[in-house]
């Protein structure tokens, strides 16, 4: 089973979901229309731009957006779309410099916030994972209601560059937050990663003390003890873990994926014999 909490997945943060009914290739079609009766109209060059977005046509994005910010640089906002898609392109570079004029003249926290992950986005797909990570913090700083995805990029930035941060921001993100699935799991992960075993095992007592998925952390804990050299204690723990699978519903026992971790315990039982 995958320890991994795959979270990287870069997203386009804030993204319009206004586009997501409705035939996009004939609102474009629609919108062509109009835009050649008034070729000089911005706004409907944005809306079109934003729907090829929509529609990973990053180029002929690219192109309206850009006429759009020629014809009416007070449309600041499609710097932001502008970026999106010169990073859909490869373009980091330009990317950057887009999000940055975004980012300086945007009126409002969550805005500049918004614009700033972005930017982190930009900087992680360009292979520069601290400087992305403290894009995303600071970011974060200034979010009036950051999202746990977005405390999860910059945890995984920082751990994809080597740093210990990733655990601050996780912490930070269980206090402000509380202590949801995802970040506990990630913290456990970069702890037993790094060799940090009594920590690791103190989360996952408090994990299990939820008495929520209880065969799950059995596992993680039995493979803690297990990378901490105390074999006899981890198969017991593994031991338990079977236990609580083999008392689950019958339904709920076949799933495929209780039947999955049931394997990967009964395999880590294996090991450690």
């Amino acid at each position: 089973m995958c320890m991994r909490v795959l979270i990287l997945a870069v997203l386009c943060a804030g993204a319009p979901l206004a586009h997501a009914h409705g035939d996009v290739h004939g609102r474009i079609e629609h919108l062509s229309e109009h835009i050649a009766r008034h070729p000089g109209d911005a706004e409907l060059l944005i809306k079109r731009g934003r729907l090829y977005l929509d529609d990973s046509h990053a180029s002929e994005a690219r192109s309206d957006l850009a006429r759009a910010l020629q014809l009416a640089p007070q449309h600041f906002e499609a710097f932001y779309y502008l970026a999106q898609a010169e990073q859909a392109l490869g373009e980091h570079a330009a990317a950057l410099l887009s999000v940055e004029r975004f980012v300086e003249k945007a009126q409002n926290d969550a805005a500049r916030g918004r614009g700033l992950m972005l930017r982190g986005d930009i900087l992680l797909a360009d292979d520069q994972p601290l400087p992305s990570a403290e894009a995303y913090e600071t970011a974060l700083a200034i979010l009036p209601e950051p999202a746990p995805d977005q405390f999860l990029k910059a945890a995984e930035a920082y751990h994809a560059g080597g740093s210990q941060r990733a655990l601050e921001v996780l912490h930070r993100a269980i206090k402000r937050l509380g202590p949801l699935t995802a970040f506990e799991e990630r913290a456990l992960s970069i702890e037993q990663e790094a060799g940090r075993y009594e920590d690791a095992l103190r989360r996952v007592e408090r994990m299990l003390a939820t008495n929520q998925r209880l065969p799950f952390l059995l596992y993680r804990k039995g493979l803690i003890l297990a990378a901490a050299g105390q074999g006899d204690l981890a198969s017991q723990t593994l031991g338990l873990a079977l236990e609580h699978i083999d008392a689950l519903p019958e339904q709920r026992r076949n799933t495929r994926a209780v039947q999955e971790l049931r394997l990967s315990v009964q395999q880590a039982i294996d090991g450690t014999h």
